[in-house]
């Protein structure tokens, strides 16, 4: 699959999605359109940075705190997948000039996304 800048599949990458070919990015996606929302809010009240928590699917997820936390032990497919649509969120806000890094949230089995700009 292959995201342009922005975030968003090219026009190829649609047409593999509709006829079988390949699977949609929904949850990357979404998850880089609700951080889009976060810094857009936050830019708006003079911030210069934004803490994402417990709002976002992998905010939410255990999966994905377990799968940056500790890869050796979780390594199964599911914790291989949150790693890969992490990284992909990552890369993306990274392109484009952010600072992003993923924290644990408090003493919760949660990561939460840290934005500056």
């Amino acid at each position: 699959m292959s995201l342009i800048l922005d975030g968003f599949y090219d026009a190829k990458t649609a047409r593999d999605i509709a006829t079988g070919g390949a699977a949609a990015a929904t949850v990357v996606l979404t998850e880089i359109n609700a951080l889009q929302i976060a810094v857009n809010s936050a830019a708006a009240g003079g911030a210069l940075e934004i803490l994402v928590v417990n709002s976002t699917t992998m905010t939410q997820g255990a999966v994905y705190y377990e799968a940056w936390n500790d890869p050796q032990t979780y390594n199964s497919d599911a914790h291989n997948m949150a790693r890969a649509r992490m990284d992909k969120v990552i890369n993306y806000f990274t392109r484009i000039g952010y600072s992003i890094k993923r924290e644990r949230e408090g003493v919760a089995n949660r990561i939460q996304w840290k934005i500056k700009w």
